[in-house]
């Protein structure tokens, strides 16, 4: 792989990582979910345009929760563990979104994920388990990081549209076109979380000298 074309591969991975509105929405509400949690914990005094916000999230987040809570007659947790609990979630979606096109197009066409873990392909390579599939991702978000940075090099086959997962370093054989890399695709996704994050706690800042 050329010099050029490694680089046009770096900015493909990136581009991936926020195309649809589905990428982006998941980035903005788990920066937010994280902002909140941050001012929570570290007791981040708000302006009054953040406060406003904070008690909109709340009563569009929070209270159904609560509600739920309390339905189930178990101890109110704390407002912090629900935050933890949201963005967790969240950041679950992200990861499911980043697998979720490898994940169908492979389903469909019987490829087969050059991956060494056998529950991983087996999650992704049968129309049936796409429900265990959303679940694995949503709650077992680590582990479906690890299995995506293992095999994070997906391509596809000139004579079809297939695209399939390969480990690091691996050949690319006549027919092939590299797409983009998991590793990056998740590092990009990343970095624009905790962007937004630092962006909210200055706008914060900015709103609470200027505006009260």
């Amino acid at each position: 792989m050329t010099e050029e074309s490694a680089t046009l591969g770096l900015w493909r991975s990136v581009r991936q990582g926020f195309t649809g509105w589905w990428a982006v929405a998941g980035i903005l509400a788990a920066s937010l979910t994280a902002f909140n949690l941050f001012r929570r914990i570290a007791q981040v005094g708000l302006s009054q345009l953040f406060s406003y916000l904070a008690a909109q999230w709340d009563a569009w987040i929070h209270l159904p929760i609560r509600w739920l809570v309390d339905w189930l007659h178990v101890p109110m947790p704390p407002a912090w563990t629900i935050d933890v609990a949201v963005l967790w979630l969240l950041i679950g979606g992200i990861v499911l979104r980043s697998a979720w096109g490898m994940r169908a197009t492979n389903a469909h066409s019987g490829v087969t994920l050059a991956s060494d873990f056998e529950l991983w392909n087996f999650l992704c390579d049968h129309h049936w388990t796409l429900p265990f599939f959303i679940l694995f991702c949503l709650l077992l978000w680590p582990v479906a990081m690890f299995f995506m940075v293992a095999a994070p090099l997906v391509h596809r086959y000139f004579a079809s549209k297939d695209l399939e997962a390969g480990i690091i370093g691996q050949r690319y054989f006549r027919g092939e076109h590299f797409l983009y890399d998991l590793r990056v695709v998740l590092l990009a996704q990343a970095i624009a979380t905790v962007a937004f994050v630092v962006v909210w706690i200055g706008a914060n800042v900015a709103t609470k000298l200027y505006l009260g």
